[in-house]
């Protein structure tokens, strides 16, 4: 009886093992590569353009206050608020058409206490409802050298607007801002975008001050 082992076999010759030898790597070596083929590759962002702007001073008539903003941002008085005019002619938005954004503003004046309690109650009401998407949220106290007080809010995850703040002096102002993506949110995409435009937010509350 012949073993199979034995290199006198007439069904497995020397010729046999070298064929097989080539092969096997060859085939382990094709078979990576296809595996290796078929892994999605990860998605890819398009490249964001950020604008260069000079900073100016924004000082409309329509409203007791001013600050300054880059011109890349495109000032537009709002005229009417879900089918109703605002409750002051100060309200406006800061256009960012370059990168879909946009920056909404709405002013009220204090004319009693209970005006501020509620400014502040609303304020809150509005940040639980972006709140609930969240997954983090961080507040920061503001004051500038012009006497203007108030608070910023950092919004991370799906969230309609990521950064939102408000100005007051507590008995005759009350100011606030949010900022919106005008596109579905997505925060790995709108985080290099929202980090640019801090900074310019940074010094809109820093030159911010009341005429």
């Amino acid at each position: 009886m012949t073993c199979l082992s034995d290199p006198r076999s007439r069904h497995f010759r020397p010729g046999f093992w070298l064929w097989l030898g080539l092969m096997v790597p060859g085939l382990m070596v094709f078979t990576g590569c296809r595996e290796a083929a078929s892994i999605p590759k990860p998605h890819a962002f398009p490249r964001i353009e950020f604008p260069v702007g000079k900073s100016r001073l924004v000082d409309e008539a329509y409203c007791p206050l001013r600050f300054e903003f880059p011109d890349y941002g495109r000032v537009v008085q709002d005229t009417g608020f879900f089918d109703e005019r605002p409750s002051d002619p100060c309200w406006f938005t800061i256009e960012i058409s370059q990168l879909n954004a946009s920056l909404h503003c709405s002013y009220g004046r204090i004319l009693k206490k209970s005006d501020f309690d509620k400014y502040i109650e609303d304020e809150f009401k509005l940040l639980g409802k972006h709140n609930i998407k969240a997954d983090f949220r961080d507040e920061v106290e503001l004051k500038n050298k012009q006497g203007v007080g108030g608070m910023a809010f950092l919004l991370e995850g799906p969230v309609a607007t990521p950064y939102q703040f408000f100005l007051t002096d507590s008995t005759r102002h009350f100011f606030r801002a949010s900022l919106y993506f005008n596109a579905q949110v997505n925060p790995d995409s709108t985080r290099p975008v929202l980090e640019f435009l801090k900074k310019d937010l940074r010094i809109m509350q820093e030159t911010f001050a009341w005429k």
